[in-house]
């Protein structure tokens, strides 16, 4: 009898060792699924925070090309308000000749008028020795339009500003 109850003992504790095992490993696996689930919610934040530093990173360069651009246009505006302000002030001398970038406001097969960025415009006449380009290819007056950008060089003929050169920048 004393090995039955030795016998019902041991049953009983491997019993309870098998509860107790079987309880660790549920509770390891309830344990790994809540760390898979954490491990996930960090990737998962991980790609936001990488996705919003991709736009931010996108938006600064996009903003720093504005910036660029926007500088290089203001000072292209400073110099040929510059040299503008810079022939008014030295007279009908300075205006011998020079430079004149703006858009054709008026067109005819005698005068180009050049509105330029600072409201002022110049008249200059046209004969048959002022070069015309479009593209870097020769061109001529007839195929000036309103509206065209251009790039004119002058000087003082017979009292009067001639054009020598007139090179279209865009149409």
């Amino acid at each position: 009898m004393h090995l039955r109850r030795w016998i019902a003992l041991g049953a009983g504790a491997l019993a309870l060792l098998g509860t107790a095992c079987q309880k660790s490993s549920q509770e390891r696996a309830a344990d790994e699924r809540k760390d898979v689930a954490e491990a996930r919610k960090d990737v998962a934040a991980e790609r936001r925070d990488l996705a919003q530093e991709q736009r931010e990173s996108r938006n600064d360069a996009a903003q720093a090309t504005r910036g660029e651009r926007e500088d290089v246009a203001e000072a292209e505006r400073a110099k040929q308000k510059e040299e503008s302000e810079a022939a008014r002030a030295e007279g009908s001398a300075a205006m011998a000749s020079g430079t004149v970038t703006g858009r054709v406001t008026k067109t005819s097969d005698r005068e180009v008028v050049i509105g330029q960025s600072d409201g002022a415009s110049l008249r200059l006449h046209v004969d048959p020795d002022t070069r015309v380009t479009h593209d870097g290819k020769a061109g001529s007056i007839d195929q000036l339009r309103e509206g065209s950008e251009v790039r004119a060089s002058y000087s003082q003929k017979d009292g009067e500003r001639h054009a020598t050169s007139i090179e279209v920048q865009k149409e």
